[in-house]
């Protein structure tokens, strides 16, 4: 900071200079909100899951054990359905979903693929706690609402899920909630508007 850069930043760190917060874009024509189709599909999009996310991927299994009439995909480097390369493959795997599983160990700076979620306005589940940590608190807001079992058991979000997706309506309006979320979090056009004013001051 002494160097007094114009700093970009898309994490939590405080800003003690010239500088603008902001989320980096992604396209929002692949990340776009769809009704659900496949209300009772859980899909997890984290990279090398069971490697760098031990606890993630016992309560991926759990939840497995627990939601036996539940389909899971689990998209990723080192994951049981491979990685997928193309963003706009990645996006229509996010779209197919009802439910979006996202758990790290460790939080994000940012959080790109959260972000993403929220984008397609898929209810959440996972573990917000590595979201409440410094530096890595910009997702945090995504995480109102969601299954969080950083709180609750996996019986208690098993159960939780199901009457989300048996009741009518539930679901489609939690996934709603969530991309009205990912709106007021990730206002893109707004933050480049403060990062060109910046640059242009």
């Amino acid at each position: 900071w002494e160097l007094n850069p114009y700093a970009l930043v898309s994490n939590s760190t405080p800003i003690q200079g010239r500088g603008c917060r902001y989320h980096m874009e992604f396209s929002q024509r692949d990340f776009r909100y769809t009704p659900i189709t496949h209300p009772r599909r859980i899909v997890s999009a984290v990279h090398c899951l069971e490697a760098h996310s031990p606890k993630g991927y016992a309560a991926w299994r759990e939840l497995q054990s627990a939601l036996p009439e539940f389909e899971f995909r689990e998209y990723g480097v080192l994951c049981a359905d491979g990685p997928i390369v193309a963003m706009s493959e990645v996006a229509a795997a996010m779209r197919s979903a009802g439910w979006a599983f996202h758990s790290k160990d460790v939080g994000d700076g940012y959080g790109f693929t959260l972000h993403q979620w929220a984008s397609c306005g898929r209810p959440l589940i996972g573990q917000s706690a590595p979201y409440r940590r410094e530096g890595c608190r910009l997702a945090e807001p995504l995480w109102a609402g969601a299954v969080d079992l950083s709180e609750i058991s996996t019986g208690a979000a098993a159960a939780r899920i199901r009457a989300v997706t048996e009741g009518a309506g539930l679901l489609e309006a939690e996934s709603k909630a969530m991309r009205n979320r990912f709106c007021v979090a990730a206002p893109f056009d707004a933050q480049a508007a403060a990062i060109r004013q910046m640059l242009e001051a």
